[in-house]
């Protein structure tokens, strides 16, 4: 008895909703991104559609950013860096990108700064920066739930009435902002680092295990 991450996120949520609607789930995590489209009724939660890439996740985030940290370094000291031969670096590199990631999902602009053999590299790290160089990333994103919207339409032509945003990664407020933008629905939190965790234990309980 297995199933999904976007499902037991949708599970989860669906045992906390009283109204039926047609609900997308977009579940961006570390490493994958998913996303399932569900109905909640009085009959319980059925789901309709869903979809994922293994292969794309917060972690393509952080390499945008090292990428550009790396023109930053070779801008200002006028060195090249192969990573590969300074591990020190790159694992030093991936953490500020984390960090500086997380600092963007509140605020616009950043101070990055780090050495690198001895000398020091500055720079401002801006939203729209950030936005812009990670732009194509959530593109991929957008056109999976476009895939997995054109399946739930042919079968019932029902229309999506909720997004909700689970998985750490959606914090980013460039996700919020483009799914507005695309969808013209507000996206909403639920639990975003505890749903997947919830929903499962739900479904286990269910099923009696």
């Amino acid at each position: 008895e297995i199933i999904n991450e976007p499902t037991a996120a949708a599970i989860a949520y669906g045992y906390s909703q009283t109204v039926a609607k047609r609900v997308l789930v977009y579940d961006l995590g570390g490493g994958t991104f998913d996303v399932t489209i569900i109905d909640i009724s009085e009959k319980g939660i059925e789901v309709i559609a869903t979809d994922g890439n293994h292969r794309l996740g917060g972690k393509d985030w952080d390499d945008a950013l090292i990428e550009y940290f790396l023109i930053q370094i070779e801008a200002q000291l006028g060195v090249e860096i192969q990573l590969t031969q300074d591990l020190a670096l790159a694992q030093t590199l991936r953490t500020i990108a984390e960090h500086t990631k997380k600092m963007l999902s509140t605020k616009t602009e950043v101070l990055v700064s780090f050495d690198v053999q001895g000398q020091p590299v500055t720079f401002d790290m801006t939203l729209n920066r950030f936005n812009d160089i990670t732009l194509a990333l959530l593109e991929r994103t957008l056109l999976q739930i476009d895939d997995v919207m054109n399946v739930a339409y042919e079968r019932d032509q029902k229309a999506i009435e909720e997004i909700i945003l689970v998985g750490g990664m959606t914090k980013m407020q460039q996700i919020r902002t483009k799914l507005l933008e695309k969808y013209r629905l507000q996206p909403k939190f639920f639990k975003p680092d505890e749903a997947v965790a919830l929903g499962a234990a739900l479904y286990a309980h269910h099923k009696g295990v």
